[in-house]
């Protein structure tokens, strides 16, 4: 499972290599090839690029998606694989030195996006009775700044959506419906992705705000992650009984840095709070369907809490015996809004290293690859991971000291204020 992070996809690519050589710890040294490989965000261009070589072995599509990533994602100078900031001088230069005749046209049709863009949102801010400034800035679509060109062109010369039908790998890649947020599961096999197997992707990866909207089948969607960035129960119900959770951007909850200033830097904090959440109610849930297998009274307990779910538009694991390892970075990768589309070559070079590094030599305790879930089909994590705090007490641990309770990691999720000399939030 492939989660978002923008430029953090390439960390996975890191961790795939190291699984696929049979280099992890995570996986026992074993050799790795997934019947199903799900994605969420640049997770989902990831998984796509990986089912789509069915044809090879595992090892070949990891070191593929590889040099993909250094040699046409990574931007060495003359723009990444991914984007472009339209009317960019830089841009529009190293289009020039590459492509003369077609940086003209580039530019004029640049021109027309941004100023039919600025001039409809002048528009509608003239019409709002709030202060014009305020009613300019609601009213306009930075969206229409932003070219995902360069992804289109990446994923046409590099995806075979054909491929997918008959793939060894099946894929499942998860989009949210636009503004409603109600997520959506395209599975590989689908006849969708020989269709819309493009415009699948872009709406994956469109970040709201960031990248436009993608309509498909009457319908607009965007980024998966605004739903499901941690799409455990979407793999669960497809059949997976042994997950392994890619998650390059928790660091981020780990980090000292999270009281970085600036407007942007405290959006994009709450970004990932909110990612951090959906992940740990996400392992919470596949852990409390292995409760109730592993219970003699489960099954009223799983029909009631599957209504309740399903009541609230939720998608929940449909059953336990499930197996899940999660594999976070051992140390910060970056921690801003900014670095999350820095594409530059050192920066995915380093990403891909720590990512394969991180798999490869790490024990288990430091690289924070928890254990599986389940074991022998009983339950190896405590029933509770966490005990209520006492009024204005700190919160603790339900299992011993040294015991499984992933305490590093998931006691960010739930808040941050200064109390104690640490900081705190609702």
């Amino acid at each position: 499972m492939l989660s978002g992070g923008g430029s953090l996809g390439a960390y996975q690519v890191g961790v795939i290599k190291a699984l696929a050589l049979g280099l992890s710890r995570g996986n026992g040294r074993e050799p790795f090839d997934p019947g199903l490989v799900v994605g969420t965000s640049v997770g989902a261009f990831n998984a796509a690029f990986l089912a789509a070589q069915g044809d090879v072995p595992f090892t070949v599509a990891a070191r593929r998606l590889e040099a993909l990533w250094l040699e046409h994602i990574a931007d060495r100078g003359w723009g990444n694989g991914i984007f472009r900031n339209r009317l960019s001088p830089t841009g529009l230069l190293r289009r020039l030195a590459r492509d003369p005749a077609g940086a003209g046209d580039m530019f004029l049709r640049d021109l027309l996006e941004t100023g039919s863009e600025l001039s409809q949102a002048l528009l509608r801010s003239l019409r709002d009775n709030r202060e014009f400034f305020a009613a300019f800035l609601s009213a306009l679509d930075l969206s229409s700044f932003t070219s995902v060109e360069p992804l289109v062109e990446t994923i046409q010369g590099s995806i075979d959506f054909r491929q997918l039908a008959d793939s060894p790998r099946n894929l499942l890649a998860t989009a949210a419906k636009w503004p409603e947020a109600v997520g959506r599961s395209f599975d590989g096999r689908s006849e969708i992705w020989t269709k819309d197997g493009v415009r699948i992707l872009l709406a994956a990866t469109a970040l709201p705000g960031i990248f436009p909207p993608v309509p498909i089948d009457g319908a607009h969607y965007v980024d998966g992650s605004l739903t499901a960035n941690a799409p455990v129960a979407q793999a669960i119900n497809a059949g997976a009984t042994e997950l392994h959770l890619l998650l390059p951007f928790m660091d981020l909850l780990l980090t000292d840095r999270v009281h970085s200033t600036g407007t942007l830097n405290a959006l994009y904090r709450v970004l990932m709070a909110s990612w951090g959440l959906d992940c740990w109610t996400s392992l919470r849930d596949a852990h409390f369907m292995n409760q109730l297998d592993a219970s003699d009274e489960g099954a009223a307990a799983r029909t009631e809490f599957l209504a309740e779910s399903l009541t609230h538009g939720l998608e929940v694991p449909q059953r336990g015996g499930t197996q899940i390892r999660v594999y976070l970075p051992e140390k910060p990768l970056g921690c801003d809004l900014w670095q999350l589309l820095d594409f530059r070559y050192p920066r995915i070079s380093r990403l891909i290293e720590c990512g394969f590094r991180d798999a490869t030599r790490q024990r288990l305790f430091k690289s924070k690859v928890l254990e599986p879930l389940m074991r022998e089909g009983r339950p190896s994590m405590p029933a509770r991971l966490f005990t209520p705090p006492e009024p204005g007490g700190p919160l603790k641990a339900a299992g011993p000291p040294g015991s499984l309770a992933p305490t590093g990691v998931a006691a960010p999720f739930l808040g941050m204020g200064i109390r104690d000399g640490q900081r705190w939030s609702a």
